[in-house]
């Protein structure tokens, strides 16, 4: 998504110094944006898997303890990486708050949380359901980084969201299904952006 500003249109992640305040997108520009980008994710993987072995079925099994585990000890994991980088990248930071000056003011949290689910599924199944397997964790996570790294145009971006890819990746190899990322996924989503609609106003 782009930013608008008189007319023009610069990326959300870009310059901050002596350039404008993005003007916020509305709510059904958020929704609109978001269901047309996870509707091709999930084409994507619906293809992927179709070239595979077509068996994520299998990932989807009945989630047990194992699972609330690691999604919440990966969840932390993420929050920490976050932080840190929050804490000593300003140009990370700057980038990060611009982005949800530009997306977060004029949603709810009923909102945010609705968002958090569509993305953590949609993404979950297409990167650890239906790519790990094929190229393995690490491969996958920098393909994850480099999906994110768009959003704020900052590189750093994509040493964090690779480093949650990890992450997330690590919950499925460990309980073989793909409850435990989506849940570190969504509630990572949500928590972020409560904290960000909060840093922008909203």
């Amino acid at each position: 998504m782009s930013e608008r500003r008189g007319g023009a249109h610069t990326a959300p992640g870009g310059s901050t110094e002596g350039s404008p305040e993005p003007v916020p997108l509305g709510r059904l520009e958020v929704w609109l944006n978001l269901l047309l980008s996870q509707s091709i994710l999930l084409l994507l993987a619906g293809i992927l898997s179709l070239l595979g072995d077509g068996g994520i079925g299998r990932l989807l099994g009945r989630p047990g303890i194992a699972d609330l585990s690691y999604g919440l000890g990966s969840v932390l994991a993420m929050g920490a990486v976050g932080g840190v980088a929050l804490k000593w990248s300003s140009r990370f930071r700057a980038s990060v708050l611009r982005l949800g000056r530009f997306l977060l003011p004029n949603l709810r949290p009923l909102d945010l949380l609705g968002i958090a689910l569509v993305s953590a599924v949609s993404e979950e199944i297409l990167f650890r359901g239906v790519i790990q397997p094929w190229v393995g964790l690490y491969a996958t996570a920098a393909l994850f980084g480099l999906l994110h790294v768009g959003l704020t145009r900052e590189p750093r971006y994509w040493i964090v969201a690779g480093l949650y890819g990890v992450f997330l990746g690590l919950g499925l190899e460990q309980t073989g299904k793909l409850w435990a990322p989506i849940l570190a996924h969504a509630l990572n989503n949500f928590g972020a952006g409560l904290l960000l609609r909060r840093a922008a106003g909203g």
